[in-house]
């Protein structure tokens, strides 16, 4: 998630423009059995499909080397601008409320996932960053050794081994995943859209996020419905553009919407200064909501291109 739209823990994989642009580009972890060992729970609860990588996506060496560069870059140019803190919950009164807002409309929408089951259903998180947006589902009762995250960079994965071993990363390719399908009960994704200005590679995630989600399984999308005026590296996770991307009606179906955050830097200014009006505030002008959790159910006819030969 670009710091532009973060409101509490900083997941950073790509940084709109060349970086966004290059998200679908594969980048190989393989996990085996003889790394994990045969009997490890995670190794037995790993069912990755290992498949030939698409070579007309794969990323380079020169174009990896300058994609992460950017990245760092970017990243270390916003935070030098900004402060080490802008993201910190503990030190930035700005964020508080932009995050309960954020997971208060996540839990609404899990209320809506009736088939969801704490001790068997399997969650993935596509473009999961460090894993930190993970921590929730643990909290909310889902088993550990059912819970996945995917992410292009192979640094935030890492963080995301060293900081909870129980979960299962992967460093891969969003539009060409290696996962079974029909495998997830719940596949998600958080302010990833909106970075992904290419509508091509937004297409091809969106394929994969329907083709490994169960039928009847849900797909929760957690974005800004609004782009960022003056910035062309982001764009609008409207309905318009959901309906398109996820084949609302043919392929799956809306099951809820529920609101979100305000709009930064509205957001950030209440949450600092009135936050005690925040969500007041929020009802009253629904038209400042800036981020909604939009809740679809795979429809159990639905009939995938493949993205693999």
């Amino acid at each position: 998630m670009s710091p532009f739209w973060e409101c509490a823990q900083p997941r950073v994989y790509v940084t709109g423009g060349y970086a966004a642009r290059k998200i679908g580009i594969r980048h190989r972890l393989e996990f085996s059995e003889a790394a994990l060992g045969a009997n490890s729970p995670r190794s037995a609860n790993l069912h990755v499909v290992r498949q030939r990588v698409n070579l007309e996506n794969r990323m380079k060496p020169f174009e990896k080397e300058e994609l992460f560069q950017q990245t760092q870059d970017w990243h270390k140019d916003y935070y030098q601008k900004k402060g080490q803190d802008r993201n910190d919950l503990l030190a930035n009164p700005e964020v508080l409320f932009q995050h309960l807002a954020f997971e208060c409309a996540i839990v609404s929408a899990l209320r809506s996932a009736k088939n969801l089951n704490r001790e068997s259903s399997r969650i993935l998180d596509v473009g999961c960053g460090g894993g930190g947006g993970l921590t929730r589902f643990i909290q909310l009762g889902f088993s550990p050794n059912n819970i996945y995250g995917i992410d292009i960079i192979e640094e935030r994965i890492s963080e995301g081994q060293k900081k909870y071993p129980n979960l299962n990363f992967v460093c891969d390719d969003a539009a060409s995943m290696p996962y079974e399908s029909n495998m997830f009960d719940l596949v998600m994704e958080s302010t990833m859209f909106v970075q992904i200005t290419d509508e091509k590679l937004s297409q091809k995630i969106s394929q994969e996020m329907l083709r490994v989600t169960k039928p009847d399984g849900y797909i929760l999308l957690i974005d800004w419905r609004y782009g960022k005026p003056g910035n062309d590296n982001y764009l609008a996770v409207s309905q318009k553009r959901i309906t398109k991307l996820f084949s609302v009606g043919s392929l799956s179906d809306v099951v809820c919407q529920q609101s979100g955050a305000l709009v930064p830097p509205i957001g950030r200014a209440v949450s600092k200064y009135l936050p005690s009006a925040y969500f007041l505030l929020r009802t009253i002008f629904p038209i400042l909501v800036g981020s909604k959790a939009t809740l679809l159910k795979k429809l159990h006819s639905t009939q995938f291109l493949k993205w693999r030969k």
